[in-house]
Order: structure tokens, then sequence, then C-alpha cells
């Protein structure tokens, strides 16, 4: 994808605008999974998307040893936030 018009929101935001916009319940509800591996997503993250949503309002939201899971997750995945981009060389 080129942008990213819903990065800024959690999972339930993103529901109620889905909810607001009449998205089908089936697609609305789906859990998220890759497709191919037969788990959704937040079993290969081993959080909640609740959880997360709970974090980002405060660490103290959710037990420690969750807290810590999520801070690795974010920590070993920032490089997704930079897209490295070819520049050409101008003579």
């Amino acid at each position: 994808h080129d942008i990213s018009t819903i990065a800024d929101f959690t999972v339930e935001e993103v529901i109620k605008i889905g909810e607001y916009l009449k998205v089908p319940e089936k697609v609305l509800y789906k859990a998220p999974d890759d497709g191919l591996s037969n788990q959704t997503d937040e079993d290969k993250l081993g959080v909640k998307y609740s959880e997360i949503a709970a974090y980002m309002e405060g660490e103290n939201l959710v037990d420690k040893k969750t807290a810590v899971k999520i801070r690795k997750l974010h920590k070993n995945n920032l490089h997704k936030f930079n897209i490295p981009t070819y520049k050409q060389g101008r003579d």
C-alpha cells in the first residue's frame, strides 16, 4: 500500500467506522489472518488487539508480562515504519 489511511486507528475504532459505513458483518468482524498459517494475527502475536489498545491508552492498563511483550513486538517491527526509497542521482 502507498497510503495508510487508518494506521492511527485502533481495531475498535476501525470497527466503529465500518459499522457506520455498513461494511458487511462477515468482513467487519472476521479475525485478521495471513491466509496461510490457519492462525489469526492475535494467535501469532500472542496478544489480543484489545490488550494492545489498552496498552496504547496506558501501560498500566495491561499486566506487566503483556506490556513487555507489546514493547518487544513494537521494537522488533520499527523497521517497517521507515520505508526505503530510491533517489535518482542528479548530475
